[in-house]
């Protein structure tokens, strides 16, 4: 077995902080030495890269906006180098797409100005300690991290998921998104390596996105979020492209380890699911037409109402029905509609 001297490209830990703005350099300065990190400023990107501090720098701090080279085409530089260094971006321009364009670029973070102290430590803290202790031999720099998107609308559930997900040494949450409309548009800037996708967003629903999102990439790897809705909802997540799937309320060990099974191409079913799929691996599934006489059973009326919504015969229904029920084994019509929402083939 190898041994390796314990030197990585961050044993220098000195935070850059590079702005054009005098007092945020001071400030940011002041903020590093309090907290015992030790810091150095630079009025621009020319000016930190001519000093030679490149590989002794752990994190840097950057504006986007700045006269001369802006942060941006700052990062483009120290990515061609391979410098290795994480980049946290500041702005008082924090618009939707400036982030996209900061993390596209290979941004570590990206925080809006006036910043929170606390965190903003607290990020310089784990981009640093990240770097730590890693064999020489076996670098991890930003262009072969797993690059992680999380889909979620539940604000907790993503601080939670991008916190577990930074602390590895071998990925980086270079984006979130709280919608399918703003999924897709990150997914087509960033083309991360594994996207998460919750199923139940505001706007559409994850299936949805997954089948939008491969339809542009069909390389793409998603991991589907679930509470678990039934065997219907993992079909159709199965069907649309899904790679893998991971309860809500699992280890993050669990999350860590199906994220790195399914970058290296394998898929990963929980043994809870597994078993739900199994149970009905051989039942005949509702066709879509019987899924929408179910629908209509839940929001109430007799067989003729159903049948002037759907613009279908009062008889036709009738036959719909007879076959929903045997297909899902039900005594009635309560029950199929109490059947197919435990299996997540409806939802109320």
């Amino acid at each position: 077995m190898p041994t390796y001297s314990m030197r990585t490209r961050n044993e220098g830990r000195l935070v850059a902080i590079v702005d054009d703005d005098a007092s945020v350099r001071g400030a940011l300065e002041g903020l590093m030495k309090v907290v015992g990190l030790s810091a150095q400023t630079f009025a621009s990107g020319e000016e930190f890269l001519a000093s030679g501090k490149k590989d002794g720098t752990g994190c840097l701090i950057t504006d986007v906006r700045m006269p001369g080279m802006s942060g941006l085409e700052l990062q483009a530089k120290l990515n061609a180098a391979d410098c290795g260094i994480s980049t946290i971006f500041i702005t008082a321009h924090a618009d939707d797409k400036m982030r996209l364009k900061a993390l596209r670029a290979g941004a570590a973070d990206f925080v809006a100005k006036p910043f929170d102290e606390e965190a903003l430590v607290a990020s310089v803290r784990a981009l640093l300690d990240r770097g730590k202790n890693v064999p020489d031999d076996n670098l991890i720099t930003g262009a072969s991290r797993i690059r992680v998107l999380s889909v979620d609308d539940h604000p907790l559930m993503q601080e939670g998921i991008t916190a577990i997900i930074n602390s590895q040494s071998d990925m980086w949450m270079v984006a979130t998104a709280s919608n399918g409309k703003e999924a897709i548009e990150a997914y087509r800037a960033l083309r991360p390596d594994i996207t998460l996708m919750d199923l139940r967003l505001p706007d559409r629903s994850g299936i949805d996105v997954m089948i939008a999102i491969r339809a542009e990439f069909p390389e793409a790897r998603v991991i589907v979020l679930t509470t678990y809705d039934g065997d219907a909802v993992v079909q159709r997540s199965l069907e649309a492209g899904a790679r893998g799937f991971l309860l809500k309320g699992m280890a993050p060990r669990q999350m860590i380890e199906t994220i790195r099974q399914v970058h290296a191409g394998r898929k990963h079913i929980p043994p809870e699911i597994a078993a739900g799929l199994a149970e009905h691996f051989s039942d005949e599934t509702l066709s879509e037409r019987e899924v929408e006489v179910l629908h209509q059973i839940t929001v109430g009326g007799r067989n003729r109402e159903i049948a002037e919504r759907l613009f279908i015969a009062e008889e036709t229904v009738k036959v719909h029905l007879r076959h929903i029920m045997g297909k899902l084994g039900a005594h009635d019509r309560t029950h199929a509609m109490a059947i197919a929402v435990r299996r997540g083939i409806i939802h109320l």
